[in-house]
């Protein structure tokens, strides 16, 4: 089952896209701000990351230069 790791500020966007990245079969993790998302992927190794862009902490921005920095 390919895991997905979504990365978003607001409840109610993780909770649509959760629920329908599931009903397809997929594996989901949700993460509030980039800098969870961050020690998340450290953990796991999510298949495929969606983040939003403007969000509080980290942004998404940040958090795919951060990802690139560390491949």
């Amino acid at each position: 089952m390919k895991k997905i790791l979504i990365t978003d500020d607001e409840p109610h966007v993780l909770r649509v896209l959760k629920l329908s990245l599931e009903k397809e079969g997929y594996a989901v993790e949700t993460c509030a701000n980039g800098k969870e998302a961050l020690a998340r992927l450290e953990q796991e190794h999510p298949d495929i990351l969606i983040t939003d862009i403007q969000m509080p902490v980290m942004t998404g921005e940040e958090l795919c230069k951060r990802i690139e920095q560390h491949m």
